[in-house]
């Protein structure tokens, strides 16, 4: 039998023992958590400097800011008027180069949704372009969605326009100036 003084000190070690495990997890945890944010605001960095030199974003972002100043109606990419049959070359173009765009928005909603992006850092690059081009390309949305019966269209772009529209980006001061 043990004495008194040995059982005791063999408790004091198994709880320094069970102490020093759950810290080590909790350190692991940590660990693992701050490693994913920051893989996160990698790839999210990545994804910002490609995407600068996506061309094919950048003339679908001109053609539909082109489109929306001269008053054109988005809609009649989908239903053309004045009894044409179809669209012209030129329209087509057009339209492929906002679906384009409008694709970009998505996939990027999507990343954000899902958390492959960090959605500050794109808020922060990307708000006043995916709020105010999700409003002026509402209607060319609505009617895809309306010809096509499939709801579903954009949804995700839907999502983060209106996600961000209901919580604006903040004017905040850096934390380092307090003068």
């Amino acid at each position: 039998m043990l004495s008194e003084e040995m059982q005791f000190a063999m408790a004091v070690a198994q709880i320094v023992s069970a102490v020093a495990v759950s810290l080590g997890l909790f350190i692991a945890i940590a660990t693992i958590i701050y490693n994913v944010n920051t893989a996160r605001k990698v790839h999210t960095s990545v994804f910002l400097g490609e995407s600068r030199f996506d061309v094919d974003y950048k003339k679908g972002l001109s053609t539909m800011r082109r489109i929306h100043e001269s008053n054109k109606s988005f809609r009649s990419y989908m239903y053309p008027s004045n009894g044409q049959a179809d669209l012209t070359d030129e329209e087509k173009t057009e339209k492929r180069e906002i679906i384009y765009c409008l694709g970009f928005y998505e996939r990027m909603a999507v990343s954000v949704k899902r958390k492959t992006y960090d959605e500050t850092m794109i808020k922060e690059v990307f708000y006043s372009s995916v709020v105010n081009n999700y409003q002026i390309a509402l209607p060319l949305i609505q009617a895809i969605r309306e010809k096509e019966n499939i709801n579903t269209y954009f949804k995700e772009y839907e999502w983060l326009a209106t996600r961000w529209k209901d919580c604006p980006l903040k004017d905040k001061s850096p934390w380092y100036k307090f003068w």
